[in-house]
């Protein structure tokens, strides 16, 4: 963004000194807002569209050929870290459904919980978009197996 030059009036005096007084500091231009205002609309969009496309391929759904190529250019380390996911998934069905007793089936989510909120508290976007989205797949895992459990 182009800082724009500062507007300044003069106010003659009676003994004709020029003193400065500041009208407008730093004023945006219309352009200029509108060119920010569409790059972060942009830049959301893209956001969004990432983490659909990561939950999707996270709960083990196959990503098409666009979407991939997609994920590819815009945030490839999404794109890992949802794979990773996806067998994270899996072994958490796994674990829930080979589970004997109401104790270890809090064990087990309450781990999983804890891992994804570590991950949301990661400073980087990307950790706290794949902790959103195990926090999510744990909440359908547990609906899957059938597991009504307040924890």
């Amino acid at each position: 963004m182009e800082i724009n030059k500062l507007n300044i009036n003069y106010n003659y005096k009676k003994d004709n000194l020029v003193t400065p007084s500041i009208v407008d500091i730093l004023k945006p231009n219309k352009k200029e807002e509108n060119e920010d205002k569409s790059l972060i609309a942009q830049v959301v969009k893209e956001n969004i569209k990432s983490e659909k496309l990561a939950k999707k391929l996270a709960s083990g759904k196959t990503l098409t050929e666009e979407e991939l190529n997609y994920l590819k250019s815009k945030k490839p380390d999404l794109l890992k870290k949802a794979r990773d996911l996806n067998n994270k998934r899996v072994s958490l069905e796994s674990d829930l459904r080979s589970a004997k007793t109401k104790e270890e089936i809090e064990f087990i989510i309450k781990k999983a919980k804890g891992e994804a909120i570590q991950c949301m508290s990661s400073k980087s976007e990307v950790n706290f978009i794949v902790g959103k989205i195990q926090l999510d797949l744990i909440e359908k895992a547990k609906e899957k197996n059938r597991i009504n459990i307040l924890i």
